[in-house]
């Protein structure tokens, strides 16, 4: 920068350090259960959960200065998943299974309308759909190979369950 007298004056301009994020804290009703190092984005699994229920995860970011941010809760229910196993119970079809990814539900005719969620083994609601007939056509094709649990929920009330295999 040039002065009015002709002379020239050098200022340097820091940058100051601000703190960043280095990690995630995670408690689960309350009590932490987990820590990541992870800051692209953060991905935990719970294998702690071992039966239905309400849990609630709060996640915290954890700052280069020692700093824990305020908490961003989230609230999960896990259903039961069923009363009555498909395979056990003759009115129900599910064909073909193992299948590709299409697969057909049949329910007794006095069965007016229904509800079909599918599930994958960690209990994560990947498909919920209502029909008002006793018949579906269900199409998974964009999910990979694997085992997965379809769950029936009939116009009175009754649930129903079975694994479905895509391969």
């Amino acid at each position: 920068m040039l002065a009015p007298q002709g002379e020239i004056f050098n200022k340097e301009f820091g940058m100051t350090n601000l703190p960043f994020v280095t990690g995630y804290e995670i408690h689960k009703n309350g009590s932490k259960i987990g820590e990541t190092s992870s800051v692209e984005a953060l991905s935990f699994s719970d294998v702690g959960i071992t039966s239905t229920g309400t849990y609630t995860y709060d996640v915290y970011a954890l700052y280069s200065d020692g700093v824990k941010s305020n908490k961003k809760s989230l609230t999960i229910e896990v259903p039961r998943l069923a009363t009555t196993d498909v395979e056990h119970s003759t009115a129900i079809s599910i064909s073909p299974n193992p299948s590709s990814g299409k697969f057909s539900l049949s329910l007794p005719t006095s069965v007016s309308r229904f509800t079909a969620e599918v599930y994958d083994l960690t209990a994560n609601l990947l498909l919920r759909k209502e029909f008002r007939t006793n018949t579906a056509e269900i199409n998974l094709t964009g999910y990979p190979k694997g085992a997965y649990l379809v769950r029936i929920i009939q116009n009175d009330g009754s649930r129903h369950s079975a694994k479905l295999i895509i391969q």
